[in-house]
């Protein structure tokens, strides 16, 4: 069985009467198509309903579909109309132009389906030629009109989650924070909103409401005190747990740095060092600095297998 690949080799209201290779973009050829907005009516002013004259020209040019690694362009001559009546004026009416951009509706479209698939912002902006700015802005667009039902009030998840995660992040220089909650199961981003207090999680709730949460069995956070108090005052059946990345982090930063710092001498300052590495690469790479560590001190033979507990294949 055969099978075809179909190019389109017109565009609605646009009669194409010359193409050629013109100038290349970043050692990219750039395919010309030279042609006429077709418009045959007449038109009206938009203020006194009289018919309207033809003020000046312009040129104008658009970026298309690419075809492979040729890139493509269409340059057609605008009108600008008058109306000798109210002397409103306006120009041309461009229906394959999109809204925001130079380029037509069917890039916009390509270059969305692209996003849609999986590709990366970068990926599109190589593929289409397009500048990264574009296509980020194709990207909010394509989201808003997925997930939003004005481009600002978001639409509540159908999907049942059972499993939540939480966690913040920094804004900026770092001294402004968001928090982010998605769907463990498969990764889908369900909430982001500034900031990382109470207030946040109420929101969620308040969003996707309160007999979908009665679907979530466990939420995962960091040990910040506010997700969990939160969760636990709204869903007290929900099981909140704190993840393993945090909880390894902060016994690293807050309990072995800590007693690191209380020890003295030049043997206990490299034990951080030690102490952070797994069983494998100390036991060969200091283990004689290790062993006399472990005998001659208690408090980090304890720490050192509190990490070992937490970092093993039972937690």
């Amino acid at each position: 069985m055969k099978t075809y690949i179909r190019i389109p080799n017109t565009i609605q209201s646009f009669n194409n009467t010359e193409s050629r290779i013109a100038k290349t973009i970043s050692g990219r050829s750039v395919y010309v198509l030279e042609g006429e907005i077709e418009n045959p009516c007449t038109e009206y002013c938009f203020n006194c309903n009289c018919v309207m004259h033809i003020h000046s020209r312009q040129t104008r040019s658009l970026r298309h579909i690419p075809f492979g690694n040729t890139l493509t362009e269409l340059r057609f001559i605008q009108n600008r109309y008058f109306c000798q009546h109210c002397h409103a004026t306006r120009n041309q009416l461009i229906p394959f132009k999109a809204k925001e951009h130079f380029i037509t509706t069917e890039l916009e479209s390509y270059a969305g389906k692209l996003l849609a698939f999986g590709l990366t912002n970068k990926e599109v902006s190589e593929i289409t030629g397009l500048n990264k700015n574009i296509i980020k802005a194709i990207d909010l667009k394509r989201l808003k009109d997925l997930y939003t039902i004005d481009g600002e009030t978001l639409i509540a998840p159908e999907e049942q989650a059972r499993f939540l995660g939480v966690d913040e992040f920094k804004l900026h220089n770092g001294h402004k924070y968001a928090t982010v909650i998605v769907n463990l199961e498969n990764g889908h981003i369900l909430w982001i909103a500034h900031g990382k207090k109470k207030e946040v999680v109420f929101s969620f709730i308040e969003h996707v409401g309160e007999e979908w949460m009665d679907g979530v069995e466990a939420v995962a956070c960091d040990m910040n005190s506010d997700f969990q108090e939160a969760f636990e005052e709204k869903c007290q059946h929900i099981q909140v747990v704190f993840d393993y990345f945090h909880i390894i982090k902060n016994f690293n930063d807050k309990v072995i740095s800590e007693i690191r710092k209380g020890e003295q001498g030049k043997v206990i300052e490299k034990s951080g060092k030690i102490f952070r590495r797994n069983e494998v690469v100390r036991k060969t790479g200091y283990v004689d600095l290790y062993e006399s560590l472990i005998r001659e001190n208690k408090l980090l033979f304890t720490v050192d297998l509190i990490k070992e507990k937490l970092s093993g294949p039972s937690f």
